[in-house]
């Protein structure tokens, strides 16, 4: 008997990746191989629609990652708040144009029925006047000196049991700054 050829000329050569055609040329024996992955498509196609189903019969049932939280479903109306106490001494960094300071702030007076309160900012070229309302977790607020002033907007927060301050303001000449002010005391 002859050995058997290295190659058979009839036979697309194989191709990288993928499937070849040697999968499914004739040998010449006249037997296709046997194809060891034949039923793995099926049986993938099978597992996905499974975990589909999981997935939705869990989405319907609120259970696992699609579980809230009992408050979390229904919304809450919306009411004012009082506003918070403010009151007390600042350290603050404002930034106007290309300049960055450290100013002590002073919130003096506060009325804890409307939000109005009054403050003193000690910037290096005098002191300012900060005037404004505060509702909730929003702040308003003009800063004055001289005859400039400028108008703002701010968030009240508490940042590592402290009141925090934090807000842009701009003038009617286009300047524009921030504040980030922490309280150090009441």
């Amino acid at each position: 008997m002859d050995p058997e050829p290295a190659f058979w000329p009839d036979q697309a050569p194989a191709q990288s990746g993928g499937r070849s055609h040697d999968d499914l040329a004739v040998h010449p024996d006249g037997e296709r191989p046997a194809r060891p992955r034949a039923g793995m498509a099926p049986r993938v196609g099978v597992v996905v629609i499974a975990c589909a189903l999981l997935t939705g019969a869990l989405a319907v049932m609120h259970v696992g990652p699609f579980s809230s939280s009992p408050g979390i479903a229904s919304t809450p109306s919306v009411t004012a708040s009082a506003p918070p106490d403010i009151r007390g001494a600042y350290s603050s960094l404002v930034g106007f144009a290309s300049s960055l300071s450290s100013e002590p702030m002073e919130v003096s007076n506060e009325n804890l029925s409307t939000g109005a309160f009054t403050a003193t900012i000690m910037s290096p070229i005098g002191v300012e006047a900060m005037n404004g309302t505060v509702v909730g977790s929003t702040m308003t607020f003009t800063i004055s000196l001289g005859t400039s002033t400028d108008r703002g907007s701010a968030s009240v927060s508490t940042t590592a049991g402290k009141l925090r301050i934090q807000g842009v303001f701009s003038n009617s000449k286009g300047g524009q700054g921030t504040i980030l002010a922490t309280r150090t005391s009441r």
